[in-house]
């Protein structure tokens, strides 16, 4: 007998965790399986970059389908970045146009060159003034407004008490401590600006977007359920437009985490919250396992961040692995997954293939030793697909040239 899926009607901001993308992906397929209400309305899937969005779409393409048979059609959604759809959604609530918005892209830089320019004698402006002097080259001198527009939105999206401080005409620093004369020059710029520039600025944005969002007063077109895939870190403005939206509708956060056993012992550490400073983090030194303590410190404070905020629901099963660990790979995973100290040194089996070191002598030959290893993997290997590598870099900029050709 054929069953029609049951469609999700609620509402508030649902958190699933766990430790293998590959888990993730099969709760947000089957999330995806009960459609939306209308037919016609596109699902909305927030992605944190590119290659996650071509290995989700792939990966929930072997899952979905006409009729739930997994024929390899994923269609219907649409994959967009966190800051992308947030800046959408303020816009659609708040009803500007992006192609006359002054606080937008190089407006806002432009903007505060001509305000900089205006007021280069002032006094605040001292600290600034040989940077923007008119025989500074002009490259020099937009790269320089660049950084100041950079560091006003992200005090937007991760100090907004300091913005407000500064909007109430308060000239301090995060901790709530008066400027000194060399620092404010920000605080000067900030409300000159707010002052010359039309429309609310950053911050009065998103609190306007949050507050009529939660009221259910918006003729945005969002579908009544939204997913987050995979989110390392939200700021504070990401924070405040899903925990409004989720007043009206269903969000899904699907979150990577190392260590179920590591989750219970920072909330045991923190009571589920903390909102101080990191210096003063009680949860710092709970992971045991020296990955979890030096690579995990995101979705540590994610998990902070989002504290009693989010409703969790059952952490999602990952793949089976065999009972005792073998292979040098499937310990060390296991070891993160349980959040264990190792011991400095254990005996590896010669034969053991499971994690390989390359010493290259510089970053094109390690292409070149990448290009012939992963041709070999696929070689060998005829059940692997493309979609199941992954290629990290630790500075992308200078790899992707080297990678491409």
């Amino acid at each position: 007998m054929k069953t029609t899926p049951v469609i999700d009607v609620r509402t508030g901001l649902f958190l699933h965790r766990a430790t293998r993308a590959e888990a993730l992906a099969r709760g947000l397929a089957d999330s995806l399986a009960s459609p939306l209400a209308d037919p016609f309305t596109t699902e909305i899937v927030s992605v944190p970059t590119p290659g996650v969005e071509r290995w989700l779409s792939q990966t929930l393409a072997a899952r979905l389908g006409s009729a739930g048979r997994g024929d390899g059609v994923c269609a219907g959604i649409d994959f967009v970045t966190l800051d992308a759809l947030v800046r959408r959604i303020v816009e659609e609530t708040l009803g500007l146009d992006p192609e006359t918005d002054p606080w937008r892209g190089d407006r806002l830089v432009w903007a505060i060159l001509r305000v900089l320019d205006a007021h280069l004698d002032a006094t605040w402006a001292a600290p600034v003034r040989g940077h923007l002097d008119p025989s500074v080259p002009t490259s020099r001198r937009y790269a320089t407004a660049a950084r100041v527009a950079r560091l006003f939105r992200t005090y937007a999206a991760q100090r907004p008490e300091l913005l407000r401080q500064w909007r109430a005409g308060r000239a301090v620093h995060p901790d709530g401590t008066p400027l000194d004369q060399h620092d404010r020059w920000q605080h000067e710029l900030w409300s000159t600006l707010r002052a010359e520039l039309p429309g609310p600025d950053p911050l009065e944005r998103i609190d306007r977007t949050a507050d009529l969002l939660s009221a259910g007063v918006t003729d945005s077109d969002l579908p009544e359920r939204l997913s987050v895939f995979g989110p390392t870190r939200l700021d504070s403005s990401q924070l405040t437009v899903l925990e409004a939206l989720a007043q009206q509708r269903c969000v899904h956060l699907w979150l990577p985490h190392p260590s179920p056993v590591l989750w219970e012992r920072v909330r045991e550490a923190t009571a589920g919250a903390y909102a101080g400073a990191r210096s003063a983090d009680p949860s710092a030194l709970v992971p045991r396992h020296r990955l979890n303590r030096r690579l995990a410190r995101d979705a540590r404070e994610l998990q902070l961040v989002l504290g009693a905020r989010a409703s969790e629901q059952p952490v999602l099963p990952a793949p089976e692995r065999e009972p005792a660990p073998s292979t040098l790979l499937a310990r060390l995973q296991a070891a993160i997954e349980a959040d264990i100290a190792v011991p400095e040194r254990q005996a590896v089996d010669p034969t053991d293939d499971s994690i390989h070191f390359h010493a290259c002598h510089g970053p094109d030959r390690q292409v070149e030793v990448l290009r012939e290893v992963v041709l070999g993997l696929l070689s060998d290997h005829p059940d692997l697909e493309p979609r199941d590598v992954l290629v990290m870099c630790p500075d992308i900029d200078r790899f992707a040239p080297l990678v491409s050709a």
